[in-house]
């Protein structure tokens, strides 16, 4: 990319005024005649490593402008009338910051955390419905993501404001003590930088987590799925037999069916993995392996996924959900959990019925679920929700 003398001048008063060296300024560069939504992202991030404010980035006001306007014109693929609440939504919002005194001369895009939980605390005051806050929730969460910045509706103090602004109840559900929920919206997040890796360890990654969130597995029944315990099935689904769980010992399997684009996310780390269905042999029977390292090979022994690897994958999801926010606005880590509460929540939160809930789960009573479920509102079970996002 040819830099032209006007860049130049703007980055090296860059270089000077922080004290940096010139490769740290690699990242920054941004063609106006060739924005993408990828570029942007790495010259936010780099921005931010560098404690540089983005709008001093050549470029950068124009290239948010320029997918700003494209994408709630044409809404990425969205039917008109998600366009129009997708509009209507980033309006309010913006709206909010020009009438506001404490916001108006700061930027919007992106938004801090701070400001969306204002905003929240305004909509309240205002006596709007839950459901029409969470619209405008997702037009600022689409916006941000459209245009390469970090979303501040992932961060802890928004979800905190969200569950207030739900229920009274919210300071309760505040302070008790289970996972962090990885649930639809990280989700998104993740098959959007992870689905098209080339790594094997990425992709397992990807489908271990999908595949944890739609089974609700725990720990021991993932780690512990052979291939000898799935069965095709003709609509494209692909059926789970998990032989013990840790609520039933009768000696009768438990079945769990997931759906076919999840089915799509393992048989694609299958194949990058040189997985078949056939491999059933004990030598290296579990569907989720242990990679060697730098991921590209993996490791053909009988060993199942232990726990530290699980870690590590949740860790390496974390850290690319939250990439770019303030250390104090990040959720604690997730666990082996985080998918099994993050299922829970997004069904509470559609409608779904409780006894649903605990089948889909395998709860036997109904405490967790509910302690899962306080403080979310209560229209789907998990496959119904990921079959919205793979159809969008």
């Amino acid at each position: 990319m040819n830099i032209s003398v006007y860049d130049k001048e703007k980055f090296e008063l860059l270089r000077n005024h922080y004290g940096l060296i010139p490769a740290q300024l690699h990242n920054l560069y941004l063609d106006p005649n060739d924005l993408e939504v990828e570029h942007i992202t790495k010259a936010v991030e780099k921005a931010n490593e560098l404690g540089i404010p983005i709008y001093e980035i050549p470029h950068m006001a124009a290239a948010v402008e320029v997918l700003l306007n494209d994408f709630l014109n044409n809404g990425s693929n969205h039917r008109s009338r998600s366009i129009k609440r997708l509009n209507d939504g980033w309006k309010a919002f913006v709206k909010f910051f020009i009438n506001e005194d404490k916001w108006k001369n700061h930027s919007y895009i992106p938004a801090k955390p701070k400001a969306v939980c204002d905003y929240i605390e305004y909509r309240y005051n205002n006596g709007i419905h839950r459901n029409t806050l969470k619209l405008e929730l997702w037009a600022i969460r689409a916006v941000h993501r459209a245009t390469g910045m970090p979303d501040p509706t992932m961060a802890k103090s928004v979800e905190s404001a969200v569950g207030k602004f739900i229920t009274q109840q919210a300071l309760d559900e505040r302070f008790i003590k289970q996972a962090t929920p990885l649930g639809y919206d990280a989700i998104t997040l993740l098959l959007q930088k992870w689905r098209y890796s080339c790594n094997i360890t990425t992709r397992r990654n990807l489908a271990f987590i999908v595949t944890a969130y739609e089974g609700l597995f725990r720990y021991s029944e993932i780690a512990n799925i052979k291939m000898k315990h799935l069965k095709l099935r003709d609509d494209g689904s692909l059926l789970v037999t998990l032989p013990i769980t840790k609520t039933n010992h009768s000696g009768d399997a438990d079945i769990v069916v997931l759906s076919k684009h999840t089915r799509d996310l393992i048989e694609e780390y299958m194949s990058l993995a040189n997985i078949s269905y056939k491999d059933t042999s004990e030598e290296s029977p579990y569907l989720f392996k242990p990679v060697s390292a730098w991921g590209k090979e993996i490791k053909t022994n009988n060993k199942i996924l232990m726990h530290n690897s699980i870690m590590t994958l949740l860790k390496n999801a974390h850290k690319e959900i939250y990439k770019g926010f303030d250390k104090d606005e990040i959720p604690k880590a997730y666990t082996s959990h985080s998918m099994r509460v993050g299922a829970a929540q997004d069904m509470f939160k559609r409608g779904v019925e409780l006894s649903r809930i605990m089948k889909a789960g395998r709860w036997s009573s109904s405490s967790m679920p509910m302690r899962y479920g306080r403080g979310h509102i209560a229209d789907g079970a998990t496959t119904e929700i990921l079959q919205s996002l793979f159809e969008k």
